[in-house]
């Protein structure tokens, strides 16, 4: 295995993610009621970003709103985008190659807002401050849980087949799945893969480190190149500007046709952002 480096990205509390699927009722509704003055704003954008919701669908700019249950915005390659949340009690960085969506805009018995998020692919880093309303809560939904948050700093991602990780920054946050839960405090990831309880915290690791050997089959009329690689099971990673999943240990591999001169852009980013580039070359 190939060990190569590169270069870097991006930039309170307490928070609990209860892992469960999409459809589930594990939400008690019943002090709920809807209310129309909760929405993100678009803060910032960076490249390409398309913003779906009452207004149709355009690309996305300063001032764009997502008001609406199913409104969403997705980034593309090397893009990223900054929103607002109504209050500015937090704001919510999406990076690239994510989509992010209004699942719910709810207010609580007490007059508590409640905003609910998913996040269908890639990455978004929260910072939110601490509610004075003790109803008021800030969720994200992922393939496999929810992240109920009420003043911390943490990132979520979600790779193509669903393996959700969790880094926090500051504060704490508790992960649960299959009846199980696992704190994952200041400093510390962890992951959980879906229908799996969630994997142990382990420290916080910003290194977008990536190793790599390539297997070559070039002979006879079965000719193949395999990119094997190995990354922090936290991290994301594409090749060739598509988006890999990686199995519990971080484990990927992509097939390529032998022909001559195959190179590959492998780009590994960390939950925080922190990303690195290896050009290599396969044959």
């Amino acid at each position: 295995m190939n060990g190569k480096l590169g270069s870097s990205l991006w930039g309170y509390g307490i928070a609990s993610i209860l892992c469960c699927f999409w459809g589930s009722e594990a939400l008690a509704q019943q002090s709920l009621q809807v209310r129309t003055d909760q929405w993100l704003q678009v803060e910032q954008v960076r490249g390409a970003a398309v913003v779906r919701n009452r207004d149709g669908i355009h690309q996305a700019q300063f001032g764009d709103r997502l008001q609406d249950v199913g409104d969403e915005i997705s980034t593309g390659n090397n893009s990223s985008v900054v929103l607002r949340v109504d209050t500015a009690i937090g704001f919510v960085q999406v990076a690239e190659n994510t989509t992010l969506r209004i699942y719910s805009l709810q207010m609580a018995s007490d007059n508590g807002r409640i905003t609910q998020l998913q996040i269908l692919r890639g990455r978004a880093r929260l910072q939110v401050r601490k509610f004075t309303n003790f109803g008021s809560r800030l969720e994200i939904f992922t393939p496999t849980g929810v992240s109920g948050v009420r003043g911390t700093q943490f990132a979520v991602g979600v790779d193509p087949r669903g393996k959700t990780t969790v880094a926090t920054l500051e504060g704490r946050v508790m992960t649960e799945a299959q009846r199980q839960g696992v704190l994952v405090g200041a400093r510390q990831q962890n992951f959980t893969i879906p229908g799996e309880p969630p994997s142990p915290a382990t420290v916080l690791n910003n290194n977008p480190q990536l190793y790599y050997e390539v297997i070559r089959n070039v002979k006879g009329s079965n000719r193949q190149v395999w990119l094997s690689g190995k990354i922090d099971p936290t991290h994301m990673v594409t090749v060739n500007g598509i988006p890999q999943s990686t199995d519990r240990l971080g484990r990927f591999s992509v097939p390529f046709p032998a022909t001559s001169h195959i190179r590959a852009e492998v780009i590994v980013t960390t939950a925080l952002g922190n990303r690195r580039v290896y050009e290599i070359t396969l044959l």
